[in-house]
């Protein structure tokens, strides 16, 4: 255990503790609605092969005993999925999916994205997906350095992960409102 005193400097308000340990906190109804649509998305456009997993709401263990990240979604393949069902029973997650992807809290700063971006990377994540339901846009890190934006008219494709995919935004947005 740890004392509160001792968070470390990416922790801020959204994230809480439980048990002792840093958990991050799910994010408001909107973006869960707008995650939710686009995962259905994504599932109508993909193959029903058994090569992959959308995998919604798991606790990811990033530091041993100290740092646990919830996505939104995960996207794991298969050569990363557990095999054992110690490891499917478990409270957390400790392999690294391929991609996540996060709603985006309304009151998130840049600050605060940028170090949820670099805490999935370090943790070996290789695409980072931002949902931002407000203003009906996606962020998606390619990598580290490697940005793209997408606003509800376009196609959402993942060439290097996901190569089948093609998923349109707009049927995102859709039960969204915006301001």
């Amino acid at each position: 255990m740890f004392h509160i005193d001792d968070k470390p400097d990416c922790i801020d308000d959204l994230y809480e503790v439980i048990d002792g340990r840093f958990v991050q906190k799910p994010t408001c109804t909107l973006g869960q609605i707008t995650v939710g649509q686009l995962q259905t998305a994504m599932r109508s456009s993909l193959p029903k092969a058994q090569s992959h997993k959308l995998i919604p709401y798991l606790l990811f263990e990033c530091e041993a005993g100290r740092l646990y990240l919830r996505p939104s979604f995960a996207f794991v393949v298969f050569p990363r999925w557990p095999l054992s069902k110690e490891e499917m029973n478990a409270e957390f997650i400790t392999y690294r999916p391929a991609l996540v992807c996060e709603a985006l809290a309304p009151t998130m700063t840049e600050h605060e994205v940028a170090v949820r971006r670099d805490r999935w990377f370090d943790f070996g994540v290789e695409e980072v997906w931002l949902l931002d339901s407000i203003r009906r846009k996606m962020i998606l890190y390619r990598s580290r350095d490697c940005v793209e934006l997408l606003g509800e008219e376009d196609i959402l494709t993942c060439p290097r992960l996901i190569p089948e995919l093609t998923c349109s935004l707009s049927d995102v947005f859709v039960n969204v409102e915006s301001d």
